[in-house]
C-alpha cells in the first residue's frame, strides 16, 4: 500500500528534527525507520524511503551507495561513510 502524502510529510519532519539534533547521523532506511523515527514501524519502509527520497531531492540529505550495495542516508553536512576527516 502506498504511503499517504500526510504520512510522508510527517516522516520528513521527523527526519529533519532528528538531523537537527544529530547533524552527523547516517544510516540505512531500515536503521532510520527503527532508530530515528518514533512509530515509523507503523508507517512502513516504503513511506520512510519516500520521505528520504524527497529530502535527497531538496538537497537536505545525501544518499550514498556503499561498495557492498547498502544505501546510506546522511545530513548534507555529515561526513561521508567510509571517509576519514
Amino acid at each position: 500500500m502506498a504511503a499517504s502524502e500526510g504520512e510522508v510529510n510527517r516522516l520528513v519532519l521527523e527526519i529533519r528534527r532528528y538531523l537537527q539534533a544529530h547533524p552527523r547521523a547516517a544510516d540505512s532506511a531500515e536503521g532510520i525507520a527503527t532508530w530515528w523515527i518514533a512509530g515509523a514501524q507503523h508507517s512502513g519502509l516504503d513511506a520512510v524511503e519516500s520521505a528520504l527520497e524527497r529530502l535527497v531531492g531538496t538537497g537536505e540529505i545525501r544518499k550514498q551507495v556503499l561498495p557492498d550495495g547498502k544505501t546510506v542516508y546522511a545530513g548534507a553536512g555529515a561526513r561521508r561513510p567510509g571517509k576519514r576527516n
